[in-house]
Order: structure tokens, then C-alpha cells, then sequence
């Protein structure tokens, strides 16, 4: 029976019509399995994972559910996802797309190592030989086996096990992956780092081997990394961080084509090392930002780095205006390399001292990384300013330094070596004399520990001062050399314990007015610190002492700190006199030289010639028995004393005249 035109259309319309139904309802219900079967496996073989749990729970002619699903690498879990919605439509899966796939509760498990950032217990070693892992980006065109809209991930987070310890940054992202087919896409993500949001947006055109990035962060709040682990032990941060940031980069081979970080900081205090890095504070008592880039122009991976202004203090407060360096990032080791222009400001520096000029410092650093996470450290600063230390009455000045430092610093302790070498140095000494040092050159090792190290700290110093040389009024002195040598320990959480050594030799005084010449001056002098401590005796030598021409003798004694005061135990034996021996006992500290001065029960075997000791007194002679006792201070205000005399069974005989006198008792 032949049907009628019509009906042949509304029954070829209706087969149609079934036929489409099937088919949607076949592609509604293959796409989960194929998403189950063969498509989840495939993309976790590209990166050699295995699908531990892949689950389907709706199928409809509107939309899937699926998960939980979870890949594995060697029964570790390492990528789990809790629900994954797919969106599409009866007219969408007619065309090959599906509108969207959402997921919710990814969590991405990363371990952060030495060498780097990968997936917990994947290496890539375990991933196949594909083209993507011999160094070709994977082919976006081909990534997915259907069109794909958009990708959505809600409710995530990224997991990261460092030293120990696991830290848990929640994630939000949106990938647009309508263009794959031309090797385009899009996304968009924000996260929280410690409770601080941040926004990261990208974009990959494979066909023009391009990358961008940009990140964005209003207020950083930097306090939140005290608690991460992440600072060094004995590290405190707090402040606000402005980041605003675009990267380039090259797809295949790899590599950073461009950067250019900005932003600032403000409220900012990082205390490590018993320093404390702050804002500049201008003259109305307000903070300047500190603001810093960080730039980078084509593969060779050095990266520029600028900031400032900013101020450190510690035991010398000092302000830096600008900080430029470039930095050389790596898998096994990093450097940066910099110059900071600073200013150390007039300022009293402590226990008295003041810094008496403004002094602009330069300073030349290479910073890397050591053994055991460590940073090894160089620090250079030439000088060609006057400076000035002044305390009390003393002023220290000088127009030329040279300092090397080098060392290292981790999270337990602090290493370091250094030398000074100095210029020229004058010290202006009360009652307007004046010391003068050719130069000065001094060194050490300082090995400090933090807090939490029980290993006690150390200190090493040794200072050489040079030709010194001293006028007041009449009287000089001239040393050819000063050597100091100390050494330290201190336990954690207690003050140091230093001895030291403080020695001269052929050293020399002279005063032109009184013809007095001191030559042979020898000192060792151990000392100690702090000064409830006490030091072993040292020892003073004086070779020869002359007045007006004569022969007087020398000393020898005993010298010994006792707190902040250095005790004085000196004997003089006389070449003038036979056998006269002058005694003293004195104590010297900030205040002056205190002494007590004695001469022993003398009476010489024979008779002296007072022409000795004057000459228009020739041809008398004295004698008897002498005894005296004397104090001496010598002060700012110069010196002052009296004495004791006794004299008994005393004479005086004049041949030419033919006088003697005999009896006499004073």
C-alpha cells in the first residue's frame, strides 16, 4: 500500500525524530562512561598517574554527576576531586560540546623540596614517554576528545608539604576552553595564601608559543607568615604587601620572556639577627612606603630587584635609600648580587658614644645559597667621608675605611668573618692634645646563636693600631704599634663572658719643657668583661727614664683589672742614687691615675755630690738617712700631690768652703 506524500513525511520525520532521541540518549549516557573509561584514564597516563577511584553517580539527557574520583601515583593519593558536575544540553551533544564542567572539593597534594615543587610521591620519571615529557607542551587541540566550553573549580585546595609540616591554601578557578581548538586558553584563579586572597589570571596561545600572567594582591598581611614555618627560627615579620605583577613567558623550550613585579610595603618590621628592618619615617613623624620591582627581560633568568627607602636598626641606626640587585634563581643553589646606598645618621650609638656626622655608606653584597639551606654571605663598604665618634671629652674621627665581611646565616646560627683597615686616625684628648694613628687594621669571627640553639656563642677579635702618636702641651708619645686580642662565650639567653689582651712594646715618651725622656715602654695588660669577672695580672716595663741629661733608671711592676679599674703596682730602682728604690701603689680608671708613692728607709754608703743633681751646688756633699711618702693624682685638671719627708743622721760638708754639718733631723 503506497502512502499518501504527507504521511510518507510525518513518518520519515517521526523515525527522524526517534532516531535523535536515540542518540541524544546514547550520547547522554556514553559520555559519563567514556569520561569514566577512557577519558579520566588517559589524561592521568599522560602524567603517569593511575585513576584510584572513579565514580558515576546521574546520567541524564541534561547533565552527569560524577566523582568521587581520585589518581594515584605508587598508592599515594595525590589528586582527588569530591563532585564534578558536566553541563550539556540534547542540542549541544548534537553539536560535540558540552557547555561546562564544574568541579568541587579538589584537593592537589604538592611537596616542596630542595630541588623544587612537584606532586606528593610523583616523580617524572613516572610519567610516559609522550611528547609533552620530552620537553614539548601537550597539544591543546588534541587535549579533549570533545568540545569543551568551560571549566570550573570550586571549593578546593591546594595541600603542600614543606619541612614537615603540611599548609593548606584554598583555591577558586575558572578556565575558558572554548578556543582549544586553536590552541587558546583562558583561566582565572584565587587563592588564599594564610588567609590572604590573592588573584591569578592567564592565558596560553599555543600557536604563537605564548604565555601571560598576571597576579594581584591589595593587603598581604605579612604577620601571617610567622606561624607558617616558612621564616628562619628567630625571625619576626609583620606589615601590609601591595603585589602587582605580569610574566611572559616562551612555551617551548620553557622560559621566561619577561616580568614586572611592583608594589609596596608599608608598616613593615622583620627582626632577625638582633636587627630590625622598619618604613623610613619622614619629619612630620609619618612612614614612606617602601616600594620595590622586580623586572626580568629575556631566557637568561637573571631578575633586577629595586626597593627603598627603608631603615635597620640595631647597633648603629641606619637608613637605606635605594637597593638594587639581580638575583640568579636555580634548583640546586641561587645567588643575588647588590649594592645598597645607605646613611648612618648623627645618633647616640650607646653606653655613651655618639655618632657626631652624618655618613653616607655604600655596600656590596653576594648573597647565595649554602649547605644545609644556609645563606653564604659577602659584604664589602669602602669609605671616603669624614666620620666622627665622640664620648665625653674623647673625639674619635677619621676620613676612610675598607670593610670585608663575609659569613654565613641559617636558622640556628650566625657566621661570620670581617676585617677593618682604617686611614688616618686623630683622637682629641682632654685638655686639647691629641692622639694620632696611622691606621688601624682589625679582624674576627663571630659565630652567634639563635635562641632556640643550646651550642653557646663565640666571638674572635684581633686589632692592630699603628704608629700611634700622642701631644699634649710638651709631652708626646710614640707607639709603634698597639695589638688587642679577645675572645668570647656567651650561652643562650645570657651575657658574654670576653678576655682579652691588650699589648705595646718600644714605646716612648718625651717632654721637651721638663727634659724628661722615657724610652723602652713595654705593657701586657690581660682584661675581661663584664667586670665582675677578674683578669690574671699583667705586666709594665719601662727601660730607661732620663731628666735633664741624666740617668735616672728604670721600672718594672705589675698591672691587673679589678672591675672597671686598673691596678698599679710599680718599682723604680735608681741609677742616680745606689740602691734607692721608689715604690708605688696606684689605680687608674675614667677618672685619672691615683697613686701612692713611697721610698723605703734609704741611706747611701757614701756620701753624695749635690753637683749631680745641681750644678752650682759642685763640691758639697750630703748624707743620712732619707724616708718619704707621697700621693699623686694626675686628673683632667693636670696633677696634684704632696709628700712626706723624713730625714735624720743627715750632714752636709763643703771642702772649699770648709763647712760641715752634722745632726740634722728633718
Amino acid at each position: 500500500m503506497k502512502l499518501k506524500p504527507t504521511r510518507r513525511l510525518l513518518v520519515a520525520g517521526g523515525l527522524l525524530s526517534i532516531l535523535v532521541l536515540v542518540l541524544l540518549a546514547t550520547g547522554a549516557y556514553i559520555l559519563p562512561v567514556f569520561m569514566q573509561s577512557r577519558l579520566i584514564p588517559r589524561l592521568a597516563a599522560e602524567f603517569g598517574l593511575a585513576p584510584g577511584q572513579v565514580q558515576v553517580r546521574r546520567i541524564g539527557l541534561w547533565g552527569a554527576d560524577l566523582g568521587p574520583i581520585r589518581l594515584d601515583s605508587r598508592q599515594a593519593g595525590v589528586l582527588t576531586l569530591a563532585a564534578v558536575q558536566v553541563d550539556y544540553t540534547p542540542w549541544s551533544l548534537l553539536r560535540g560540546r558540552i557547555d561546562g564542567i564544574t568541579v568541587g572539593g579538589v584537593g592537589i597534594s604538592l611537596e616542596a623540596t630542595p630541588g623544587g615543587v612537584s606532586l606528593a610521591g610523583w616523580r617524572p620519571s613516572d610519567r610516559k614517554k609522550t611528547p609533552s615529557s620530552t620537553g614539548k607542551t601537550p597539544d591543546l587541540d588534541g587535549l579533549l576528545p570533545i568540545g569543551l566550553d568551560h571549566v570550573t573549580v570550586l571549593q578546593s585546595r591546594i595541600e603542600v608539604l614543606s619541612g614537615g609540616r603540611t599548609h593548606v591554601f584554598p583555591m577558586e578557578m575558572r578556565l575558558e576552553t572554548a578556543d582549544l581548538n586553536r590552541g587558546i586558553l583562558r583561566g582565572q584563579a584565587r587563592l588564599s595564601i594564610f588567609g590572604n586572597p590573592l588573584t591569578l589570571t592567564g592565558a596560553v596561545d599555543q600557536r604563537a608559543n605564548r604565555a601571560t600572567l598576571h597576579i594581584g594582591c591589595d593587603r598581604f598581611l605579612l604577620e601571617a607568615l610567622c606561624s607558617s614555618g616558612l621564616l628562619p627560627q628567630g625571625t619576626a615579620l609583620s606589615g601590609i604587601l601591595d603585589i602587582k605583577g605580569d610574566a611572559v613567558l616562551q612555551l617551548y623550550p620553557v622560559a621566561l620572556t619577561g616580568l614586572q613585579i611592583s608594589g609596596r610595603l608599608v608598616e613593615i618590621r622583620l627582626a632577625a639577627a638582633g636587627a630590625i628592618l622598619e618604613n623610613m619615617v619622614d619629619d612630620q613623624g609619618e612612614q614612606r612606603p617602601m616600594a620595590y620591582s622586580v623586572t626580568a627581560e629575556g631566557p637568561d633568568h637573571r631578575i633586577q630587584l629595586s626597593g627603598g627607602p627603608f631603615r635597620i636598626d640595631g647597633l648603629v641606626r641606619t637608613g637605606a635609600t635605594a637597593f638594587k640587585g639581580t638575583w640568579v634563581p636555580g634548583t640546586t643553589g641561587w645567588s643575588l648580587d647588590g649594592r645598597l646606598d645607605t646613611l648612618i645618621p648623627r645618633q647616640t650609638i650607646g653606653d655613651g658614644f655618639t655618632w657626631d656626622k652624618d655618613l653616607p655608606l655604600t655596600w656590596d653584597f653576594r648573597l647565595g645559597r649554602g649547605a644545609a639551606e644556609a645563606v653564604d654571605f659577602q659584604l664589602t663598604s669602602v669609605v671616603r667621608h669624614p666620620w666622627a665618634v665622640e664620648r665625653e671629652s674623647l673625639l674619635l674621627d677619621g676620613d676612610a675605611w675598607d670593610l670585608q665581611c663575609s659569613g654565613r646565616f641559617s636558622g640556628k646560627a650566625l657566621k661570620a668573618d670581617a676585617t677593618w683597615t682604617t686611614g688616618p686616625l686623630r683622637l682629641g684628648l682632654p685638655g686639647q692634645g691629641s692622639l694620632k694613628i696611622s691606621g688601624v687594621k682589625a679582624g674576627g669571627t663571630l659565630f652567634r646563636t639563635l635562641s632556640s640553639n643550646p651550642e653557646p656563642s663565640r666571638v674572635n677579635v684581633q686589632a692592630l693600631l699603628s704608629d700611634v702618636g700622642a701631644v699634649a702641651a710638651s709631652t708626646a708619645v710614640t707607639l709603634p704599634g698597639i695589638q688587642l686580642q679577645a675572645e668570647g662565650r656567651s650561652l643562650p639567653r645570657s651575657a658574654w663572658n670576653i678576655q682579652g689582651r691588650l699589648t705595646l712594646s718600644d714605646g716612648r715618651i718625651q717632654d721637651k719643657t721638663r727634659q724628661v725622656d722615657i724610652r723602652d715602654l713595654s705593657l701586657d695588660l690581660p682584661l675581661f668583661w663584664p667586670t665582675t669577672a677578674k683578669a690574671s695580672g699583667g705586666r709594665l716595663r719601662i727601660g730607661s727614664m732620663r731628666w735633664e741629661g741624666r740617668r735616672l733608671g728604670g721600672v718594672q711592676g705589675t698591672l691587673q683589672q679589678k672591675g672597671r679599674t686598673i691596678q698599679v703596682h710599680l718599682e723604680h730602682r735608681s741609677k742616680l742614687f745606689e740602691d734607692l728604690r721608689v715604690l708605688m701603689d696606684g689605680s687608674l680608671d675614667a677618672g685619672g691615675l691615683r697613686a701612692d708613692v713611697r721610698i723605703p728607709a734609704y741611706q747611701p754608703t757614701k756620701a753624695v755630690d749635690l753637683g749631680r743633681l745641681v750644678p752650682a751646688a759642685a763640691g758639697f756633699q750630703v748624707g743620712g738617712r732619707l724616708e718619704a711618702h707621697g700621693m699623686v693624682t694626675v686628673t683632667e685638671a693636670g696633677p696634684r700631690g704632696r709628700a712626706d719627708l723624713a730625714i735624720d743622721q743627715g750632714f752636709v760638708s763643703g771642702q772649699l768652703q770648709k763647712i760641715r754639718l752634722d745632726g740634722i733631723a728633718m
